[in-house]
């Protein structure tokens, strides 16, 4: 079972991990739009102001995903994947624990039952021989 938890645990992790891992591609991606987008040329003779131009501001302020994209990953990493590996660590901890604890509990039942097993024979057979010559029973 503990085996079980640590192998989803670990799962978790990676899925994480991989989100994360696309998280930051697409800012890097965007990032590099954005950088093409603020060489482009702009020439001064076309309106700033409902023209083409007016695209880049839509762009831009369309590539600012790149930012959110970029603390995504960063809350990805502080807030899910650190915890779930903080997790995983106090469940190894706590198996160790357990494990160390595992030697408290032993008990010798098999041999209590044994000798358990020998006294009821005793008494058997003692109540069989009383039974078959009650006359010889000793007085306590």
């Amino acid at each position: 079972m503990c085996k079980a938890w640590r192998k989803v645990l670990k799962d978790i992790i990676a899925y994480f991990r991989e989100v994360q891992t696309q998280h930051e591609a697409r800012a890097r991606s965007i990032g590099k739009l954005t950088q093409t987008l603020d060489t482009a040329t702009r020439p001064s003779d076309f309106v700033a102001r409902g023209g083409i131009l007016e695209t880049n501001t839509v762009l831009c302020d369309f590539h600012k995903e790149a930012v959110i994209n970029t603390q995504s990953a960063a809350k990805i990493e502080t807030e899910v994947i650190n915890n779930l590996n903080s997790l995983r660590n106090d469940l190894n901890s706590k198996i160790k624990e357990i494990k160390a604890l595992s030697g408290d509990f032993k008990n010798n039942t098999d041999k209590e039952k044994e000798a358990s097993k020998k006294e009821v024979l005793k008494l058997t057979d003692a109540l069989e021989a009383f039974d078959s010559n009650p006359s010889g029973a000793k007085d306590p």
